[in-house]
């Protein structure tokens, strides 16, 4: 049985053993989400369109929780999406 004053959490796992979270690069992350979601609500473009990158906005999102990488790539896609839209 481990004491009070172990290292160790009921996973077994040590703080070196558990990745840190780039907090820098998280908050990048969600200055980027909010920067999209505010171009999304001034935009013109019809209500299924903006739905739709809310949608994937919303998924960029719950993504970013488990795999900021991931996200960060289903933003990029999206602004790129978007850029194109609104240029048109």
């Amino acid at each position: 049985m481990a004491d009070a004053s172990s290292d160790e959490d009921r996973d077994g796992a040590g703080p070196a053993e558990r990745p840190l979270v780039d907090v820098q690069r998280l908050l990048a992350f969600t200055g980027r989400l909010r920067a999209v979601h505010a171009r999304i609500d001034v935009a013109t473009m019809s209500v299924g369109r903006r739905s739709g990158y809310q949608r994937r906005l919303a998924a960029a999102a719950d993504t970013g929780q488990s795999d900021l990488q991931k996200a960060e790539a289903q933003l990029e896609r999206l602004e790129a999406d978007l850029d194109r839209q609104l240029k048109d």
